[in-house]
């Protein structure tokens, strides 16, 4: 009865939200007596990754920086491939449970990786992360993939899916985080033509690094007084 009432929830699945898609999934929660479905799952937590990313404001202005620093050519492919490769890393031994870290610590390190890459953005020489777009985009995707594995812990992985639900999930934050490179470097593409390109290329980077240091001091101001 469990898989006939969620294959029929999901067939609307583009009307959900996420509050809808995380009751859906906590149907196919941990209980084995549950008659589960591979695809189900996989549907499931894809859309979950999905909604998560594009949910997730300081995971999506993150992508966007670092799209618009490294710049739409090879090296962005060595970027995100690496942010991709550590995220996912560390999104898999947080849900797996081994790997455990306090959140707050792990939000405050989010909002300063994305101070960091605004900060480099807007600089017009070169930078770190120009020389290096694999290795910096890994070591900030290290800390991302454990504010991934936030939304997984909400919801957890059924049994006897777990392998299936984790890489479900994971390809959902790629398709997102695909989905706004696109509309990124389409945006991009045709604000080129126009005079005023570069300012506002500079305001909309300067806006997210001003939003990324206010919620850095505020996540650490959380720290200390705990």
């Amino acid at each position: 009865m469990v898989s006939i009432a969620l294959a029929a929830r999901m067939s609307l699945c583009h009307a959900h939200d996420i509050e809808q898609i995380e009751a859906d999934i906590r149907l196919l929660s941990p209980d084995p007596s549950a008659a589960l479905d591979l695809q189900q799952v996989a549907s499931a937590y894809g859309l979950l990754g999905i909604e998560h990313i594009l949910s997730g404001i300081d995971h999506l202005m993150f992508v966007v920086a670092l799209a618009v620093l490294i710049g739409f050519k090879r090296q962005l492919v060595i970027g995100i491939t690496g942010f991709t490769a550590a995220h996912s890393l560390t999104l898999a031994l947080a849900a797996l449970g081994l790997m455990r870290l306090p959140s707050a610590p792990i939000e405050a390190w989010i909002a300063l990786s994305i101070v960091v890459v605004c900060a480099e953005a807007l600089r017009p020489r070169d930078s770190m992360t120009r020389r290096f777009p694999f290795v910096v985009p890994f070591v900030i995707g290290l800390i991302h993939g454990l504010g991934f594995a936030g939304a997984l812990s909400e919801v957890g992985l059924p049994v006897g899916y777990r392998a299936a639900a984790l890489l479900s999930f994971n390809l959902g934050v790629e398709a997102g985080q695909l989905f706004v490179i696109g509309c990124v470097w389409l945006i991009v593409r045709l604000g080129a033509q126009f005079a005023w390109a570069d300012r506002a290329r500079a305001m909309v980077l300067s806006v997210f690094g001003s939003v990324a240091a206010y919620w850095t001091i505020e996540r650490v101001w959380v720290l200390l007084t705990l």
